[in-house]
């Protein structure tokens, strides 16, 4: 019986706990705020040359049939691309987030968009890795760098 009380209570922490950070990371979303890594990939597709909020839009909304919000890192219209930052505690600790991820990924793809998932150590990292994926967005874009 004590361990099944523990349980509730480590549920009930960890409930409380993904309710905060999915409200952090509305608000920041809805601000229009950028992460470190999303500011370098931003930077990536300015020197590549395309325009922001007319070749690609950041924190983008997509609304479903059922009057819910889906909202990607960057939206890329032109490609039909979504390419989403991931990282830190909310892509790599919470399941709940993986699979509302994995929801919306379908949702999306079923409209036909392709999406790209960058892990934000490889935009946090050298300039190697910076590199490797500036390479590989402009090479699905079709820009020769």
């Amino acid at each position: 019986m004590k361990a099944s009380k523990n349980s509730k209570v480590k549920d009930k922490r960890s409930e409380n706990f993904s309710k905060f950070v999915k409200g952090v990371m509305e608000r920041y979303v809805k601000a229009g705020k950028y992460t470190p890594e999303e500011k370098v990939f931003e930077n990536i597709l300015l020197e590549a040359g395309l325009k922001k909020d007319e070749d690609f839009y950041h924190n983008y909304k997509f609304k479903s049939d059922r009057g819910r919000y889906f909202w990607v890192d960057f939206f890329l219209p032109k490609w039909n691309l979504i390419v989403e930052i991931d990282g830190g505690i909310w892509h790599k600790f919470f399941k709940q987030a993986m699979e509302k991820d994995m929801r919306r990924d379908s949702w999306l793809r079923s409209f036909g968009f392709e999406i790209i998932r960058i892990d934000s150590e490889k935009l946090r990292g050298s300039i190697e890795s910076i590199n490797e994926v500036k390479s590989m967005i402009y090479k699905k874009l079709g820009i020769v760098n």
